[in-house]
Formats: C-alpha cells, structure tokens, sequence
C-alpha cells in the first residue's frame, strides 16, 4: 500500500487521496505480496470508482474478484511472435517447418519463444529444435533490460518455485514423476498430496487442468519439476510409488490374459504415457519384476495401439532381466512376446516363443498359463498349414478352457478351430464356429477379439462374393476396432469396406475410405499392412473384385502375390 502511495503521490491517506475519484490500478506480479490481498479488498470497499486490474500467479481471494486466465498463444500468434523476434537477430531468417515444432515444444510461451528465437544466430530451426529435447538449459539469451528473472525461462520458472510453500515445493517436484497427464487420484495415491495442496498449484498455474477434466503441466515447466525431483533425494521413492499406483490401473483395465472382466482400452489409453514413464523407469533401475508385470497386464494394449513398441519393451525387458524373473513372469514375457513377434510377421520366431512359454508353464503346472497358450498356438499354427495339429491343438485348448471356465480362452479356441474349418474347405462350418467366437467375445467385452471375429467373416464374404455380408460384418467389425482403438483391424477392413464400396459401383464411398486408411497411414506403421498395402490399393479402381472372382473358391491367399500363405493377415489380426 505504501507503494501505491508513493507511485500516486499521495500526502495523506490513500483512501482520502482517491475519494470518488475514477482510478484505475494496474498491479504487476502480484504474487510475490499476495498477501496484500485484504488490504486492496479495503481500497476498494472504501472508494466508490476504484477498479483494479492484477497480473498475479495465483488468485486474490477476495470479493469481486473476477478471473481472466491467460492462455499460451494461439500457433499463429505463437509462429508469429517467434519469426519477429527471429528477425531481430537475423533478417533474412525464413520461416520453415520446424518453426511450428518449435513453438509447441515451448507450449507457446512467449517468454520461451522469445529466448529460443534469440539462438537463430548459432542454429537452424532442425538443429534448435533438437536441442529443445532438454528445453532449460538451451533458453538463457534474455535482453540485459529485462528483469533479471526473465532472462532465462529456467530462472522464471524458479522464481516461482521459490514463492511456493514447502508443502506446495514438495508436491510440485513430485509431480515430475508424471508424464503426460494425470488425474488427482493418481497424484493422491503418488505423491501422498492433500487437495488444498494441490488447488494451490492449480490457482499458481503451476498445474493445468486441459479441456479433458485431467490435469498436467506444461513441458518446459514439467521438466523443471523433474530437475528439482532428481535434486531432492527422494526420487526413487516417488517414482516407485508410480509406477506401482500404474500397474494397479492396469490390472483393472483387464487387458491381459492374468485378469478377467471386460477389457477398458480408454483406462489404459489415458496413461499411456504414465505406462512409458513407469517401464522406463523400471529398466533403468533393473525392477524387472516390477516391468515385467506392468507390460504383460498391458499386452492387449500394445497390440491395439502399437505392436512394434510392445515388442522391444517385452524384448528390452527379456534380455535385461536374464534369469532375475521368476519362472511364472518369465513364461508370462516369453508368451506375450511371441504374440506380438506374430503380430509382426515374425511367425517362427513367434511361434518358437510361445511354444516355449507353453513348455515352461506345463513344468509350472499352470493351467491357466497352459490354456492361453494352447488357444493361441490353435490360431498361429495355421500358417505353417499342419491343420491336424492345429485342429488338434483347438480342440484341447477348447476342452481345457471350458473346464477352467476361462471364457475369452473359448472364444480363442473357437476362432482357431473355425480358421481350420475354413482352410480345409467346410466353409459354412467355419462361419458358424467364428459366428460363435465373435458372439461370445461381444458378450464377454473381449472387443479385440470381437473385432477380429467379425473381420474374419467379412473376410471370408468377400473371398465368397458375398459383398452384401462383407459390408455387414465389415462395418460391425470397424465400429469395434473404433471403439477399443485398434489400428491394425481398423486399417484392413477400411480397405476391404473400399473394395466392396468399388466393386459395387460406388467410387466416390471407395475413394472417401481409401483416404481414411491413408490417414491412417500417417500416424505411424500398422503391423504388416506395408507389406500387403500394394494388393488392397487395387480395390480403389474395383480391380480386386474381378481378380478375386476369377479366383473364386481358392482360398483367401490368392490376395497376396507370390506368397503361399492362409488368409493375409487374419492369422495374426487375432492376436
């Protein structure tokens, strides 16, 4: 208050000085003197035209307040912002592709954007934003005329550290355990943080609650609190207590063959990000049974969204741990691995895993392990075309999962029985058996193997001619892998949905999907669809149709040019 005083001029009382004066008081940084908070509350009950307007991290708290929160530039604002301070240093900068990279990797901070466009003079936009990998240490050029806090990005991020309370230090360097976004029942479990502790930061803008209701950080102010996490001492602990909250949320999203109950993609798909900081964390440290467990609770999901990660995470973990995993998660890596390797084409490798896995989970004596296995190697073995053991294979892991009343292994049993079927000419035999398969995978909330199911029957329509059936169960089966998010199905009956759209006349509905798969081709590699791509691109110009009625009756492999293989893909779409 004296301050305002002194800027006003005022010989006296403040008060008596304003009177019904109009007054407008624009208050700077007001969190470093939050606590002047009730007196300005007093200014302005005792003046009648005095308004106030404050800059301030954190909330007054006091009547009348009205909040405005300032959000990081929109991306034109921010591109913007950066090719004029770009330009300063240098004016013939040109703006490239890398700027908007940039400016997101900054969240868009004009602090920020404005300290990286000062390193233009050393470094071209590819090389910055590499550097912006580790964002602090590379935005320290701030103009000598600022205030010193402003120089680096680094130092204003720390002198608002310093404002907080030690509870509030505490529970913001142990957010750093995080990654992504969280939820405040994760930060309750793993930070030991109260809800007043956690408002705080909110109200600081420390935290951020996004338009999903989660909260997070932003990047440069993330990485600061990891900085001051590994500085504390207490960093394992915290990262401990992570990773161990994460394994408890995958367990409930049941989606591995260890848990029953339906399969929550949207749990696992949230804290994806939570999942890479706990497995890395858990390599890193040589807790091997601690990652070995948190993968194989998530199998089901690296199949879904990204199989080739799945597969290093489960191989990095294999080859580091050697013989430190107990003889169950041994088994348990060993099998999952072999899936995903399947998934990749890899079928021998695959195989040979899992067929180890079901050797070490016969010495086990465990049959639970025993029926995932044999109701999987039922599906897989068809490649190799030994339908006598595969049909073998199918009907004891049918028997043995029955017993067990291990419905999903079932459902698997089932699908590879009806692959059998299929491949040795009793058409109508398979339909019905994947019919069955898919039914009860939808009644259990199996939705991968829903998916795959319905897949294989619009599959199978299309290899008959029946394009009416084809779109029924192709669309029942994209609905599905939409659902769970699943690419790879998705990616493959978007190319047969084209193919039927082709074949019957509508080009303009074929074009429209054949679009949707080349989106999705651009976010990232989909198992083997590179490998098949060539084949199903011709379904676009109605090429396919006539080929594969003038191969009517062969079987579904005459899809896939100069490869003798069953169906091309569906033997691993399951999986």
């Amino acid at each position: 208050m004296p301050a305002i005083a002194q800027t006003l001029g005022v010989k006296g009382r403040l008060v008596d000085h304003v009177a019904d004066n109009r007054v407008l008081l624009l208050l700077d940084n007001l969190e470093q003197v939050i606590e002047s908070a009730p007196a300005l509350s007093g200014l302005l009950a005792d003046t009648r035209n005095t308004k106030l307007l404050v800059t301030s991290r954190e909330p007054l708290r006091i009547r009348g307040e009205q909040r405005y929160p300032v959000e990081p530039l929109p991306d034109s604002d921010a591109i913007r912002l950066f090719l004029e301070r770009a330009r300063a240093v240098d004016p013939d900068f040109e703006v490239s592709a890398a700027v908007a990279e940039i400016c997101r990797r900054l969240d868009r901070l004009p602090l920020a954007l404005e300290l990286a466009a000062a390193r233009v003079s050393l470094f071209v936009t590819d090389d910055l934003l590499a550097r912006l990998e580790q964002a602090l240490p590379v935005l320290t050029l701030g103009a000598r005329d600022a205030p010193e806090r402003q120089r680096t990005l680094e130092a204003t991020i720390a002198w608002s550290y310093d404002l907080l309370s030690e509870p509030e230090q505490r529970l913001f360097r142990r957010l750093g355990a995080f990654a992504g976004s969280f939820d405040r029942g994760a930060i309750e479990a793993v930070c030991e943080a109260q809800i007043d502790t956690l408002q705080s930061l909110v109200d600081k803008s420390l935290v951020r609650r996004w338009g999903s209701g989660r909260l997070g950080m932003l990047e440069t102010v993330h990485e600061f609190a990891i900085d001051r996490l590994a500085a504390s001492g207490e960093a394992d602990a915290v990262r401990w207590n992570h990773a161990q909250h994460y394994l408890a949320v995958a367990k409930e999203a049941h989606l591995s063959f260890l848990t029953e109950g339906e399969e929550h993609y949207e749990l696992a798909v949230a804290e994806l990000d939570n999942f890479r900081a706990a497995l890395d964390w858990a390599l890193a440290q040589r807790e091997f049974s601690l990652g070995a467990e948190l993968a194989v609770s998530l199998a089901n999901l690296w199949v879904a969204r990204d199989p080739f990660e799945g597969e290093r995470r489960f191989g990095a973990l294999l080859e580091a741990a050697g013989d430190e995993l107990s003889p169950e998660l041994a088994a348990h890596l060993l099998f999952e691995y072999g899936s995903l390797l399947f998934l990749e084409g890899e079928y021998e490798r695959g195989l040979e895993r899992q067929e180890r896995s079901l050797a070490a989970y016969r010495e086990l004596g465990d049959e639970r392990g025993i029926a995932e296995v044999l109701a999987r190697l039922s599906v897989g073995t068809v490649v190799r075309g030994n339908f006598d053991r595969t049909r073998a294979l199918g009907h004891e892991a049918l028997e043995m999962n029955r017993r067990l009343g291990r419905r999903r292994g079932e459902a698997m049993a089932l699908y590879g029985l009806a692959q059998v079927e299929w491949e040795t000419g009793d058409c109508d035999g398979a339909v019905g058996l994947m019919r069955e398969s898919g039914a009860l995978a939808a009644e259990l909330g199996f939705g991968w193997w829903e998916s795959g199911a319905w897949y294989a029957l619009c599959e199978w329509a299309v290899d008959r001619g029946d394009l009416t059936d084809a779109e029924r169960h192709g669309r029942a089966a994209l609905a599905c892998a939409r659902r769970i998010g699943e690419r790879m199905h998705g990616v493959y009956l978007l190319a047969l949905l084209a193919y039927v759209a082709a074949a019957t006349g509508r080009t303009e509905r074929a074009g429209v999907l054949w679009g949707a798969v080349e989106a999705e081709e651009a976010r990232g590699r989909v198992g083997q669809w590179e490998e098949e791509r060539e084949t199903y691109a011709e379904a676009r110009a109605g090429l396919l149709g006539r080929r594969l009625r003038a191969r009517a009756g062969r079987g579904t492999r005459a899809l896939v040019r100069g490869r003798v293989r069953t169906r091309p893909r569906l033997a691993t779409a399951q999986w």
